[in-house]
């Protein structure tokens, strides 16, 4: 009976989430160790925010982080569905789908340390530090160290080769 269980015809399931999906979430996760905040920053969880709802990335992103910290700081991962209700957050990615939003995201994070990461034509342009884009059918990600700068970011010099520099 096990035999057959085990040699089935039955094809595997297939995982629904993309590549490019798992990618983003890996990198998203490995960003802060190239970037540094100030030190009224490094206290309580390290927040990784999504603005907008609960979706493929942030599924792939929350498996990676449980139980996972920066530094000293455990990870947590929130959702903001506006530009208002965003809140002490290290990390904060605007999907493609909700960048008619960034003006107001900027207005809000603008007097807070917080590493913004975009997935669209122009986000550098728009204020991001970060930007996915695709390049070659390969994923590959923007850095803009004028961007950090202005967010009140220290950006590691190695981060550099692994990045398409927009400034």
């Amino acid at each position: 009976m096990l035999f057959l269980f085990c040699c089935s015809n039955k094809p595997a399931a297939i995982d629904p989430i993309d590549t490019y999906t798992k990618f983003k979430a890996l990198y998203i996760y490995n960003f802060p160790k190239y970037f540094d905040w100030p030190n009224a920053n490094k206290t309580g969880n390290f927040v990784i925010g999504i603005f907008g709802a609960p979706n493929d990335l942030s599924k792939e992103l929350n498996k990676i982080i449980t139980n996972k910290y920066v530094g000293e700081q455990k990870i947590e991962l929130k959702f903001f569905m506006d530009a208002e209700s965003i809140s002490n957050c290290q990390v904060l990615f605007i999907p493609a789908s909700n960048m008619t939003f960034i003006n107001k995201v900027k207005d809000k994070i603008k007097s807070s340390p917080t590493l913004l990461i975009s997935e669209t034509d122009g986000g550098i342009k728009s204020g991001s530090v970060i930007n996915f884009v695709i390049k070659n059918s390969k994923l590959k990600f923007e850095l803009s160290f004028k961007n950090a700068s202005a967010n009140k970011l220290k950006v590691s010099q190695s981060i550099a080769p692994l990045a398409i520099l927009v400034d």
